[in-house]
């Protein structure tokens, strides 16, 4: 039982200002845009439970998609784990076992995927290898809008961002075996890892026999793809009550068995109401991994709280200033290393994360095996940032527009202080907030000269779907030959000290040409009910391998 006695209650909470751009702690997660932090408008209840079946997590953000082929949030991939699988669990930066199916090879280029036999969707079909295909043909479908590409574009048949090239019907490198096996062949001979943790690990598994019934351009406003009744994961989708909750239930017939909750929610709120929440036991975990924006102020006083647990570990996630490369400014590279020179990136990390936390010079953190450590960040140094700019030609008087996203305070603190940093130098800066989805949409379109987004990396280290041409987080429309090149390079090698030497040649460039420019890496905190056995790993990913087990002790 839960040590206390709670009347849960989903309320709707006033959002502050702020952002999160992925994968957040995605070492692992589907790494793309976090969300921003949404405004729910209307109180809804859920009958009083005192029960130790029912579990109740905060998110920051509102869950934008239940589409199994479009997730642009990493709170909506979060949500989505619930209830569809994936083939693999990822318990490590470079450790697998079997999920959803195993994945098994000899010369790292031709694949066997073998399914559990006793895994079934819930309206009683059996998840099969068409399924599988169907999955992956329909992603790179020219039509269907989709974020999972990035994650299928080492097969065979699919363009360097996993979509069909021009002509082409289907995927060419999939083949079904049977029921239950089909083998997957790539482009090159690659490192296991790097397919387990993309397709493995990231790649959702959406039925066949359901979502065939649409084109697919059809899909994202269909009803499965709104209202999923049809899933395959522990728990079934019950009620998306937008910018408020996700309500989901045990899915009985799970093929790894029933799970020990019955009922999990999941609740938008806003920074302020997530340290409250917390204090009065009215959610007992935090998602972690980015997901759930908990100030490291708040932090402190969580840690004195008596019913609570708080751990934080390194995370793979990072906030980025990203300039639109697209537009009149931010073409030039100069231009981007002098903003960087601009940006008091130290001070953030001592004053807005308490020191929980580190500037990145690129898009490794300290937690990835393949960061280098010689690299050091573009140092803060206004006066080189003011001599380059002249030296671009950089026009002052004209406004340079900066698109800040709500949700996460942190984020908006450090957006104040890139602000008054630009200003400083000269820069005719015109901040503009948004909503997490209309700032999504006007850096979509490209209606911005700078935003700032976190973005959940993998552990992997392959960069095409941030700062490959066309890649589908790639925010700023950076697009480099060279940077392409490299790219290529390094997913088509096999072991890890071959590409080494590929990923310390890209972070060298990366510095020269700042596509990005890396603000911070805070840690990701884990924080939920003493009681709670499961929740948040230590390795964030990990923790969705046990979600079935997941139960309060007496």
């Amino acid at each position: 039982m839960k040590s206390k006695k709670l009347l849960y209650r989903l309320l709707a909470f006033a959002a502050a200002p702020a952002l999160l751009l992925a994968a957040c702690g995605n070492g692992g997660e589907d790494a793309g845009v976090a969300d921003g932090e949404n405004t729910a408008n209307s109180e809804t209840s859920v009958p009083e439970n005192t029960d130790s079946d029912t579990l109740i997590i905060g998110v920051s953000n509102n869950i934008d998609s239940l589409n199994p082929f479009q997730r642009t949030g990493t709170q909506s991939t979060y949500v989505q784990r619930f209830f569809y699988e994936t083939l693999l669990n990822m318990v490590g930066p470079t450790e697998y076992e079997p999920r959803l199916g195993s994945i098994e090879s000899t010369d790292n280029q031709v694949f066997t995927i073998t399914l559990d036999e006793e895994a079934y969707w819930t309206d009683g079909e059996p998840v099969t290898s068409e399924d599988v295909v169907y999955s992956i043909n329909t992603t790179a479908h020219p039509d269907t809008m989709t974020s999972q590409a990035t994650n299928i574009a080492m097969i065979e048949g699919t363009d360097d961002n996993g979509k069909l090239p021009e002509g082409a019907d289907e995927v060419t490198g999939v083949e079904v075996l049977d029921e239950k096996t089909l083998e997957l062949t790539t482009k090159e001979p690659l490192d296991i890892n790097y397919l387990s943790e993309f397709f493995g690990f990231n790649f959702i598994i959406a039925p066949e026999h359901v979502f065939s019934q649409y084109e697919p351009a059809d899909i994202h406003t269909s009803e499965d793809a709104t209202n999923p009744t049809v899933t395959n994961g522990a728990f079934k989708f019950v009620e998306n009550s937008e910018n408020n909750y996700v309500h989901v239930e045990a899915n009985e017939d799970y093929y790894k068995g029933a799970p020990e909750l019955q009922n999990v929610y999941i609740r938008v709120l806003s920074g302020t109401a997530m340290l409250t929440e917390l204090q009065s036991g009215s959610i007992d975990m935090i998602a972690g991994g980015g997901i759930s924006s908990v100030a490291p102020s708040d932090v402190q006083i969580l840690e004195d709280v008596d019913h609570l647990e708080v751990n934080s570990y390194p995370s793979v996630g990072i906030q980025y200033i990203i300039p639109n490369t697209e537009s009149e400014f931010f073409g030039d590279p100069t231009v981007r290393r002098a903003f960087a020179h601009a940006i008091d990136r130290e001070l953030a990390v001592e004053n807005l994360l308490l020191g929980n936390g580190e500037v990145p010079a690129t898009p490794y953190t300290s937690s990835s095996a393949y960061k280098v450590e010689d690299i050091e960040p573009i140092p803060y140094d206004p006066d080189e940032a003011a001599r380059l700019l002249e030296e671009a030609n950089f026009d002052f008087s004209q406004p340079v527009t900066f698109i800040v996203p709500t949700g996460n305070a942190t984020r908006e603190q450090m957006a104040d202080l890139v602000y008054q940093n630009l200003q400083d130098i000269g820069v005719n800066v015109q901040m503009e907030t948004y909503d997490f989805t209309s700032a999504i949409n006007a850096a979509r379109e490209g209606n911005f000269d700078i935003s700032i987004f976190g973005m959940s990396h993998y552990y992997d280290p392959n960069l095409q779907n941030y700062y490959g041409t066309g890649g589908g987080t790639n925010m700023g429309f950076y697009s480099d030959e060279h940077m392409d090149a490299l790219i290529q390079e390094g997913n088509t090698l096999t072991t890890f000290e071959e590409r080494y030497d590929v990923y310390e040649e890209i972070q060298e460039y990366f510095i020269e040409e700042m596509p990005t420019i890396p603000l911070y890496s805070d840690y990701t905190y884990s924080i939920q009910d003493e009681n709670l056995v499961g929740g948040v790993s230590e390795f964030w990913s990990e923790s969705f391998a046990t979600m079935h087990e997941w139960h309060f002790s007496e």
